[in-house]
């Protein structure tokens, strides 16, 4: 959340306000919005291109934010309103009925309190709201490539592919795993040196052909992210797509594996909301006892470990894989999924071990809960086997942004 997202905000007077009334609400909070790129714009001239802030100058008001809001596109609908409101001139009260409005119509709103213009608390949760929305926004335009199909064992992760354009906007595209890999096994002269892999061996050439083809792909359709169905891939190539997919993830495009677009979706989703890579992993051994999980997998993108070295597929001993140790830290977990994308598990833990282990997928990763109360949820109420790890405690970000849109 380093940049701040542009938006308009549109300051909203009853008739009767008297003009000097106006004018000293507006140059108060005009400096403190536009510092956080926040744009001034007249209610006869609404622009729905960027999220939309109303400022309630006064009392009287409530009309006239059901009346913009009934003219809001469709792809605004499902956004929340965000009212600005003060201690000055009926503010408040012309948010709370407004806000009650909003809620009988079934959409959803949410009134920002200021002491002041200046209140840093208030222009904080401001800043975060208007990211929220961009996150949003980028999920509603964002293009999700699935190469082949879902692996068949995910019996609870494959979804209709209008389930994600319905629920967040995600439009999915389908190709056929033998036309995008018709080229195999690529351009060898594009092979570039790697520090960990050994650049002049055949399965890293294969390997790297995966890379090149996917990565040519996602240019030439606009993916902003993919996701290959693996096995087919190992059987007809005898390659994998641990390598490419880590690449892939450092490249800025966002990778899953299996055919899993739920757990894609999930790292898009995180790409966006927190600016950071994240790994897609199987939950392997918990000790409920230690509050204890172990995560492995063999795609970890090399930019979010200390350490790797080039490996074999766990299951197929064949390709490519990553082998990466993490430095001990904090992390933060999550999933969505359910019937129709609306559930979500999170959690945060810390990172205090890593393992090599010939029996796991080739990247370990043991984690340290604060209490039971994630594993145990993890146990009962899974969403699919993969998780998505990222580095940091962002809980409460995530949080705030799923039921800001999908509480």
């Amino acid at each position: 959340m380093k940049d701040l997202t542009e938006f308009n905000y549109i300051p909203l007077a009853s008739e009767i306000t008297e003009a000097s009334v106006v004018h000293t609400v507006r140059a108060a909070f005009s400096p403190s919005l536009a510092a956080l790129n926040g744009h001034e714009i007249d209610r006869s001239r609404v622009n729905w291109d960027k999220p939309l802030a109303l400022l309630v100058v006064s009392g009287g008001t409530e009309a006239i934010v059901s009346q913009l809001l009934a003219q809001r596109p469709p792809t605004c609908e499902q956004e929340p309103v965000l009212l600005i409101a003060h201690p000055g001139n009926n503010s408040l009260a012309a948010s709370l009925e407004a806000l009650a409005r909003i809620r009988q119509q079934n959409l959803k709103g949410e009134i920002i309190f200021f002491q002041d213009s200046t209140d840093a608390k208030a222009l904080a949760q401001l800043r975060e709201k208007i990211h929220f929305l961009s996150v949003f926004r980028k999920l509603h335009k964002s293009r999700m490539g699935l190469v082949g199909k879902a692996s068949e064992w995910l019996v609870a992760s494959t979804y209709a592919n209008v389930v994600f354009s319905e629920t967040l906007g995600v439009n999915v595209l389908q190709y056929p795993l033998q036309e995008v890999f018709a080229s195999f096994p690529g351009d060898k002269a594009a092979i570039a040196e790697m520090a960990g892999f050994d650049a002049s061996s055949v399965p890293f050439r294969k390997a790297y052909a995966v890379y090149e083809i996917l990565r040519q792909l996602a240019l030439s359709e606009h993916l902003d992210a993919l996701s290959v169905e693996c096995f087919t891939l190992f059987l007809q190539y005898r390659t994998h797509g641990c390598f490419a997919l880590s690449k892939l993830n450092d490249a800025g495009i966002t990778a899953g594996c299996e055919g899993d677009l739920a757990t894609t979706l999930t790292m898009l989703w995180l790409r966006y909301l927190l600016g950071q890579t994240s790994w897609m992993a199987n939950p392997v051994e918990i000790d409920s006892d230690k509050n204890t999980l172990w995560l492995a997998h063999c795609t970890v993108p090399v930019s979010m470990v200390t350490g790797h070295e080039e490996a074999t597929h766990f299951e197929t001993g064949c390709g490519v894989a990553v082998a990466g140790t993490f430095a001990r830290g904090p992390v933060t977990l999550a999933r969505i999924g359910g019937r129709r994308l609306e559930k979500i598990w999170m959690a945060e833990a810390e990172i205090i071990d890593t393992g090599s282990s010939p029996q796991r997928c080739r990247t370990q990763a043991l984690l340290q809960f604060r209490d039971a109360a994630p594993l145990q949820e993890l146990l009962t109420n899974p969403l699919g086997n993969h998780v998505v790890l990222t580095p940091g405690w962002h809980a409460e970000a995530l949080q705030g942004w799923w039921e800001m849109f999908r509480g």
